[in-house]
Parts: structure tokens; sequence; C-alpha cells
């Protein structure tokens, strides 16, 4: 498997870090392209699957229901009175986007705008809906956000190397909705948590990792479905989280019921990853190379 996965990254002109591993085990970790062994990554995007992940702690603590309405908490709310957790973390506000760029320093404030349409109609991805999870957390636990993050995931998986960047400031903007930073053993120690229900009971977890196929099968901070996968006897149940933030784009992959885990992050921004459903491309082909061989 490791050798199909090397050949893979030659193939394709590779540069930056794959990561294959099960529940106790890294199989492969491979760098390319003259990335350090053990680099710190931007996690981009895959820091509102850390979000969603966090909240669902407190579902489970009974501290939040996902469908309680929450604009009640941030004062001065215009948008719809109806929005709840679950809108937040699966985009389906209603609210209008702002640009990252265009983000006041405090840009809660400006994130919420009036909505466009009723909280739950539609899929809209929007950086806007993790920046009000992170405040209401902050409400809920009494805890600042970064602080919750460490201590959450400290309980969770032992000492780690994730933050919240502060900088530099195009990165820090993006806070608990693009800016985490960590190492690849630090993502694979966040997900095996989650494979082996140390953060979340069988039943929060299920929950969290439920997509919706009327929306692209988008479920709680990541995507979840079944693919076909060249290969696999079977159509593989898929956790897909992926991201792109200024130079990297991350990849976060777990097959819950194989119990692997597949962590790609690469330097080049316009790398063609493709799409795992088409059954073809460079996450398809890295999926097939690391299950089902």
């Amino acid at each position: 498997m490791a050798s199909r996965v090397t050949a893979l990254l030659a193939r394709e002109g590779f540069a930056g870090e794959v990561l294959v591993a099960d529940r106790e085990r890294v199989q492969v970790n491979e760098v390319a392209g003259g990335v350090p062994q053990r680099s710190t990554w931007r996690w981009a995007s895959v820091s509102k699957q850390v979000a969603a992940a966090l909240t669902m702690r407190q579902v489970q603590a009974g501290l939040v229901k996902l469908d309680e309405p929450v604009m009640g908490r941030l004062p001065a709310a215009t948008a719809h009175p109806r929005i709840t957790w679950r809108h937040l973390l699966m985009h389906t506000t209603g609210l209008e986007d702002i640009e990252v760029s265009d983000w006041p320093a405090d840009p809660v404030g400006a994130c919420l705008g009036k909505a466009r349409q009723p909280p739950g109609e539609r899929f809209e991805y929007r950086n806007c809906d993790t920046v009000l999870v992170a405040r209401l957390l902050q409400q809920v636990t009494g805890r600042p956000y970064a602080q919750l993050l460490h201590e959450e995931l400290t309980a969770a998986v032992g000492p780690h190397r994730v933050s919240i960047a502060s900088s530099p400031p195009e990165l820090a903007a993006y806070g608990a909705a693009g800016a985490l930073t960590g190492t690849a053993l630090d993502l694979l120690a966040f997900d095996r948590a989650l494979l082996a229900r140390r953060w979340l009971q069988a039943e929060y977890t299920q929950v969290m990792w439920t997509g919706e196929p009327a929306l692209g099968y988008v479920a709680l901070g990541a995507w979840a479905f079944e693919a076909p996968i060249r290969g696999c006897t079977q159509p593989v149940a898929l956790v897909e989280r992926r991201g792109a933030v200024r130079g990297v784009q991350v990849r976060n992959i777990m097959a819950p019921t194989l119990g692997k885990i597949v962590i790609v992050f690469t330097l080049a921004e316009d790398f063609e990853f493709g799409e795992v459903w088409q059954g073809q491309g460079f996450t398809h082909d890295l999926l097939s190379a690391a299950l089902c061989g």
C-alpha cells in the first residue's frame, strides 16, 4: 500500500504531506516536494470541522440543543430569529456572506446582517457561520474560544500543537473558520479521538456524521456520504472535510467503518484533487490505494 501511495505522489508531482493510518498505526507518512517532516500546517476549513466537534461536545453535555434558536443570544442581531446551531454548522442560515477581507476587527456584527432567505432552505458556504458558532460557544461555556479549543483537545488527545494563528493578519482574520494550525499528526490524533468515540459517544458522533442528500450530503462541519472506490468490494462510507487558505490545501478524510484515516496537505494552491464520487482524480486514486488494496 505504501508503495502505491508513493508511486501516485510521484506521478502527480505532489508537493506536501500525505498520512494514512488506522486506529493504532501510521501506515504511510510521506512528504514530497521538499516539505520538511512534521511540518506545522494551516488547517484552513478543517477548522470548521473542529468547531462542529466542539459544539457537539456541548450538545452531549446538555448545554446546547442543535435545533434551538440562537440569535437571541447575540446582542443587536437582525438575522432571522429561527436560525439554530444546526443551520450554522450546515451553512443553511440564509445569511448574506461577507468576504473575510472585508471583515472588521470583530466580524460578529457584520456577519449578522439580514437574512436573504429563511434558514434551512439552501446550502450556501459561509465563513461567517463558524465565526458566530465560536462566539456562541464562548457564551455557553464561559471560556474564550482559544481556551475551549485547547482544553477540549487536550482532554481528548493529550498534548498537541494545535492553535489559532495570530499572524499573519490575512490568516488570523479567519479565526475559528480557518485559522487553526497544527501538524498532520495532531490532525490524526483528533480524527482518532472521533473514530474511537473518545470525543463523543456513538449517538452524537452519528448525528454529526449524517449527511443530508438534498443538500449535497453536507453534515455538521463536514460532508458524509458513500462512494464507490476502485478496488473496494462495495461503496465506502466517508467523512470528508476539505479546505484551502493562503497557499495551502488540505483534505481530511475518515472511513469510519474501515477505521482508516487519510490526511493530505499540499503547498500547491492549484493542485487538482478531483471528486471522489466521480471515480477518478487524485483523491479517488489515493483512497483506492490506501483503503482498497
